[in-house]
């Protein structure tokens, strides 16, 4: 399962909760990553930096919500996990410029896992008509 399939599972289990991956009941992209079946801790590339500028209007120049739902200064760049981070605590819980599924729609944008490939056989072909009874 790709990250961005995850995080949307994910949002249909948890309470959405912004600056906190894991309250009990709920959580951001991240918990909501964990919850629908993708350990986001271990996907290597979430600390990769972006190769182009946030996929949002902010400037960088001035504070930005990062984690933790604070405002701050980010004077490296940035990494797709802190993009990630601002995109759900800034633009998807504060100012709501942004859906669930855009956010996912940008992972999924940057996240190189391969994606699944539909099975072209039918269940037909892969169940016999007959099942023998084992007696």
């Amino acid at each position: 399962m790709r990250m961005a399939q995850a995080i949307l599972l994910g949002s249909t289990m948890l309470k959405w909760v912004r600056g906190v991956i894991d309250s009990g009941d709920g959580g951001c992209a991240l918990g909501m990553a964990n919850a629908g079946g993708v350990d986001w801790s271990s996907q290597r590339w979430i600390n990769q930096h972006l190769d182009a500028q946030l996929p949002c209007d902010c400037d960088t120049t001035k504070q930005i919500m990062c984690g933790g739902a604070i405002m701050g200064w980010f004077d490296t760049r940035w990494t797709k996990l802190n993009t990630l981070v601002h995109l759900f605590n800034y633009h998807v819980m504060t100012t709501k410029d942004w859906t669930i599924e855009q956010l996912c729609d940008w992972v999924d944008s940057v996240d190189p896992a391969p994606r699944e490939v539909p099975m072209e056989a039918t269940v037909e072909e892969i169940i016999p008509h007959e099942v023998p009874v084992l007696r």
